[in-house]
Order: structure tokens, then C-alpha cells, then sequence
């Protein structure tokens, strides 16, 4: 929109120069030439400024059409979300322990007695099974993560709450996100941190510092990562102008020379 406007005001400025030439003129030829030159010039402007007009406007319905398309994109993310709200991901467990899908069902719930020390019959499990081929090839010989569905949600909050139990085992339990809040988890991490970050029903946790008072984060969508960057970019700005300030009013000579050297 910016170089539509410029072209706008370029095209005045030489509306401008054609009109001043000819009111400088004196002589009958120059000036019939000039009368000549602007009407056409004119006509062109007005072409223009028509094209312009329409380019403006579909710009702004083009502006419309991705606000609406986002906005249902992120509606359609937190449907998915919700549908996974009692999934777990169980991972590190070796291929050989469990590969159907009624023995992943088992291994999920011997695993959840023994490990985390919860209680959740085979019977309270819809389905669970591996996810993703089988890799048999290439540098990742990982165990394919396996995903378990539980029937009651308070189950799988048992589960999660507990999944501390596992430290130092090899085997990690998370939540089933969607390819969107996946996304989200990793840059969130990038920026403040894995210890920083964490999930909690799918929605992304952000504790920008370590002190124990502060405030969390909660993400579920780009927009709101995007908004807690720049807030804590911007906190972290001030902070550095306030611990230089202090350290420059303790030194007179150091606030000089950094008046001196900006």
C-alpha cells in the first residue's frame, strides 16, 4: 500500500511540473505542445488512479479473506486439540515389548502400575498402538513412540501428573499435540528454553524466568507466541536500560563516555 501511495504522489509531482512548464511558457508552439503532452498525461493519470482504486480494494478483501482464514485455521486446531485431550504419548519403549495394538494396550497398563504407580485396568484403555513405519533403516533407530487413548480424562490427567516417575528411566511421557501446537512447542523452547516450556491439555506453558513469582504464559496459537516474544524481547530491553543506568550513576566517568560515544 505504501508503494501505491508513492506512485500516487510521484504521478501529482509530475502533474505539477507539466502545469508550472506551461505557465512559463510564451511561445504559441511550445505551449500547444505542452497543452498536448499534459492531456495525455491526464488521461493516463486517470487510468491509473482507476486501476489503483481497484488493486486497493482487492488488497484489503485479500486482507480480510487471511484474517478469516486464520481465524478458522486456529478454530479448527483447538477442535483437534480437544479431540486428543485423553491421548498420551508414550516413548522410549523398545519395538519387541509391544508391537500390536492389544499389546501396546497391555504394556501401557503394566507401565502405569508399575512405574507411575496408578492403577488403570486394561478395560479403561480405548485403543493404543505404535505410530509411524517401522525404522528399520537410516541414522534414527529410535522406538516409535506409542499413543495410548484413555476412555476417562481424569485418567489421563492421573497419568500425566505422574509421569515425573519416570526420570532416569529412558522413557518419556507426553501429551498427543497437534502438528500446529507442535510447532509452537518447539519455537517456545527455542526462545525461552525447554525448562521454560511445558504442556498442559494441549496448550503450550511459558515461564519467561526463573523467579518464582512470575506470571505464566499460556499459548494455543502463533499469535500468542508472536505477542510473548516481543513483550519478553522488550522486558528484557528495559531491563539492560535500567542495570546500565544504575551501574553509570555509581561512575560519572562511565555515563560520559557513553553520552560521548553514541
Amino acid at each position: 500500500m505504501d508503494r501505491l501511495r508513492h506512485f500516487e504522489e510521484a504521478l501529482d509531482g509530475i502533474g505539477a511540473a507539466l502545469e508550472a512548464a506551461r505557465a512559463g511558457r510564451q511561445d504559441g508552439a511550445q505551449d500547444i505542445l505542452l497543452q498536448l503532452i499534459t492531456s495525455m498525461f491526464d488521461l493516463l493519470k486517470t487510468q491509473f488512479l482507476s486501476e489503483l482504486t481497484t488493486i486497493r480494494t482487492e488488497l484489503e478483501g485479500f486482507k480480510k479473506d487471511q484474517v478469516t482464514i486464520v481465524s478458522q485455521a486456529e478454530h479448527i486446531d483447538r477442535l483437534e486439540t480437544y479431540t486428543r485431550r485423553q491421548c498420551v504419548v508414550l516413548h522410549g519403549i523398545p519395538e519387541a515389548a509391544a508391537g500390536s495394538e492389544d499389546q501396546c494396550m497391555a504394556y501401557a497398563s503394566k507401565m502405569f502400575k508399575e512405574r507411575l504407580k496408578v492403577d488403570i485396568p486394561i478395560e479403561h484403555i480405548d485403543r493404543a498402538h505404535r505410530l509411524g513405519p517401522v525404522r528399520t533403516s537410516g541414522v534414527d533407530t529410535r522406538p516409535r513412540p506409542i499413543i495410548v487413548k484413555l476412555l476417562r480424562y481424569h485418567d489421563k490427567r492421573v497419568v500425566y501428573v505422574n509421569k515425573k516417575n519416570l526420570k532416569g528411566s529412558g522413557m518419556v511421557i507426553t501429551e498427543s499435540l497437534t502438528r500446529t501446537r507442535l510447532t509452537l512447542l518447539n519455537k517456545a523452547r527455542d526462545h525461552f528454553s525447554r525448562e521454560h516450556v511445558w504442556t498442559n491439555d494441549g496448550k503450550i506453558v511459558i515461564k519467561p524466568d526463573s523467579n518464582p513469582g512470575t506470571r505464566l504464559i499460556v499459548i494455543t496459537c502463533a499469535r500468542e507466541l508472536d505477542t510473548a516474544i516481543s513483550r519478553c524481547e522488550r522486558s528484557n530491553t528495559e531491563l539492560r536500560n535500567i542495570t546500565r543506568h544504575r551501574g553509570t550513576q555509581g561512575n560519572p566517568n562511565l555515563l560520559n563516555d557513553s553520552l560521548f560515544s553514541s
